[in-house]
């Protein structure tokens, strides 16, 4: 594919091309892929705008141009085109497929304005397992502090942007060799520590990486019942790992934004019931009859859908938490009853982000278009372990890597790292 340079970057010294990606009419956007719980080490750049990560142990860096998507490329550098193309799953027509999917189903048609440009990423399946066994019991922004720590512990230095240092993921090898249990634990993993170096070990002895990307060509029930033999891997993360990474477009990860919005909307039948295994089946099996075989892209809309609805409710929150503090201020009178909004405040993103269900709390919440409901319904506590042996600030406390030399980009095509 010809690339055409449409402009220069203008930042720092360095001169940059943007060629565009998106020439199939497939529409990507990237606040609705980057930050909604797929992948966790992209650096929002320019408010929305402009993001950098590492793909394939390379410096990527996008922007939102409208509907296109452009990509940040020196004269010399091989083309991205087709490693883009890959992880943004655009071999997927997704216009169609959510046409599809609103002739089907009401909830879809009314989410699908709302998250245009959601896409399922292709991720790589090491970084995308690691993630999603950090994801338990976790909120997304502890998940992206903990998977970059792994990889700027344990990882290859890639080239520094905007000031920010970008590593390549580890190797299955590399944990195996450099990661340890206690450094983890020291480092606010908590119990996930164990989990992360028994997965990396029992990987390597099933075949590490290769072992992995065969799991593409095998269906979705083995993959899930190999996966979930790996330490700190449950049904959930196993079907996060299988629909994110493995090509398993009909898996259904289940966790506590689609089990209320699957009793709330779907199946009322199971009010009341507990997520076991069995219901969890059922669930899945509930969407792949209504969607078919690509039944987990509608799922990520109807995700996004509540989960951006989900922090929109918070903000308000937190603007009224903040008007009535300012009341209670300048009216120092003002009674307790004229204080109240009228609605339950929203739980904090802790207790919703990949957490299991547990139905001993309950949780008010009114949240638009898909999850209103007079229900009280079910939400967890974010984390079972004491503060002391979960907290994570995401800066290493020991190992700190040695300072190396910020390349250019130029440096790193030609593999001066």
């Amino acid at each position: 594919m010809a690339m055409s340079f449409v402009g220069s970057f203008g930042r720092g010294q360095l001169r940059m091309g943007w060629g565009r990606l998106n020439r199939c009419g497939e529409s990507v956007r990237l606040e609705k892929v980057l930050q909604k719980g797929m992948a966790f080490r992209w650096r929002e750049i320019d408010e929305g705008r402009t993001w950098a990560g590492v793909v394939k142990d390379r410096l990527v860096v996008l922007r939102q141009e409208a509907e296109e998507v452009e990509y940040w490329l020196e004269p010399g550098q091989e083309p991205l085109d087709e490693t883009l193309a890959d992880y943004f799953n655009l071999r997927v027509k997704c216009h169609k497929l959510m046409k599809t999917f609103a002739e089907k189903d009401e909830n879809i048609a009314m989410a699908i304005p709302l998250v245009h440009g959601t896409r399922v990423l292709r991720l790589d399946p090491v970084e995308c397992l690691f993630s999603f066994i950090c994801s338990s019991n976790n909120n997304v922004k502890r998940i992206s502090s903990m998977v970059n720590f792994l990889a700027a512990q344990y990882g290859r230095y890639v080239a520094e942007y905007e000031g920010h240092q970008f590593y390549a993921f580890p190797t299955i090898s590399e944990l195996c060799d450099k990661a340890t249990e206690q450094e983890l634990r020291e480092n606010g993993f908590g119990y996930r520590a164990r989990y992360i170096v028994g997965a990396a070990r029992a990987l390597q002895e099933r075949g590490s990486e290769k072992w992995l990307l065969q799991l593409r060509g095998e269906n979705r029930n083995q993959v899930s019942e190999k996966l979930v033999e790996l330490p700190g891997i449950g049904k959930k993360v196993a079907s996060c790992i299988a629909l994110f990474s493995l090509d398993k477009h009909d898996e259904i990860p289940i966790d506590t934004h689609i089990w209320k919005m699957t009793v709330s909307k779907y199946m009322p039948s199971l009010k009341g019931k507990s997520l076991t295994n069995a219901v969890y089946d059922q669930i899945g099996d509930h969407y792949r009859t209504l969607f078919g075989d690509m039944a987990g892209w509608a799922q990520t809309v109807l995700f996004v859908t509540v989960f951006d609805d989900y922090h929109r409710g918070t903000s308000t929150s937190k603007k009224r938490k903040t008007e009535k503090r300012k009341a209670q201020k300048t009216e120092p009178g003002l009674k307790a009853e004229e204080e109240c909004f009228g609605e339950a405040i929203p739980p904090k993103e802790e207790d919703m982000y990949f957490s299991p269900v547990d139905s001993s709390e309950n949780v008010t919440g009114k949240l638009e278009p898909l999850l209103h409901s007079e229900e009280n319904l079910t939400m967890s506590p974010s984390s079972l372990l004491s503060p002391s042996e979960d907290s994570f600030d995401g800066k290493p406390k020991k190992r700190k890597p040695t300072k190396r030399r910020s390349p250019r980009i130029q440096d790193m095509a030609n593999g001066a790292c």
